[in-house]
């Protein structure tokens, strides 16, 4: 694509990002903490798991804006395939191979049983489903006092959603759901309650720390089975715009 065109894409790209996020009146999108994890003894994976897995990195990207989009019940919105394509394409991506990703990527969020599809005068009708991937109709999740996390806009309106890969935003979503003072990645349960590998918390852990979105203090720990008897620590703390409250 000649730049002239990349330019005018990238700029009717933020304006339909402006006009998704003002349009809400709020600065964050709540997110049931079920997307990451289904509690329960053992906690299983939630729907997150099987987009980090197939690499649905486009349906993720999506997800998070439809979200984004329909914080008024009933939750439901048209997406325009030519606005939509605009707002959630990738960099230098030209809006035919947009397009399509948009199409593929609304299958993939019906298929996961997040949304739920119809289509009215030839143009896709969302509904937005529960974030558990259960097929039930969302509601806001503070309106059943269930747990969730919140996502800031500030994380498109700083461009994390175009700078960030598949394994940074799953981790940073999961750190949104850890304690605000500092934690640790579950490393050792990482497949079973998040159903992610150790070396993709990793990978989007360091992804983070490099966009100076966490910070993280070391130090030694007994270890009996470590070679010196000791391991690090390593304390992960949300910072920069991504930062959480104490409270």
């Amino acid at each position: 694509m000649r730049s002239a065109d990349i330019g005018a894409l990238e700029e009717a790209r933020a304006h339909n990002l402006r006009d998704v996020l003002y349009g809400t009146r709020r600065v964050a999108v709540p997110i049931r903490v079920s997307f990451l994890q289904i509690r329960g003894t053992p906690p299983e994976p939630g729907p997150l798991a099987e987009i980090v897995r197939k690499r649905y990195h486009h349906a993720l990207d999506l997800y998070l804006l439809i979200l984004a989009a329909t914080p008024v019940a009933p939750h439901r919105l048209f997406v325009n395939p030519d606005f939509w394509a605009t707002l959630v394409r990738r960099p230098l991506q030209s809006r035919r191979a947009a397009r399509l990703a948009l199409s593929r990527s609304l299958e993939v969020l019906g298929s996961l049983d997040l949304v739920k599809r119809e289509t009215r005068l030839g143009v896709p009708l969302i509904q937005l489903l529960e974030e558990s991937g259960g097929g039930e109709l969302y509601t806001h999740p503070a309106e059943r006092g269930q747990r969730y996390i919140t996502l800031p806009h500030q994380y498109w309106e700083e461009g994390f959603d175009r700078t960030l890969d598949l394994p940074g935003k799953a981790v940073l979503l999961l750190a949104r759901s850890l304690r605000p003072r500092g934690f640790t990645l579950p490393l050792a349960h990482a497949k079973e309650w998040y159903g992610i590998s150790a070396d993709t918390l990793r990978r989007g852990m360091n992804e983070l720390v490099q966009a100076r979105l966490v910070r993280y203090s070391a130090s030694d720990v007994p270890a009996p089975k470590a070679p010196r008897g000791t391991t690090v620590r390593r304390l992960y703390t949300l910072a920069g715009a991504m930062a959480r409250s104490a409270s």
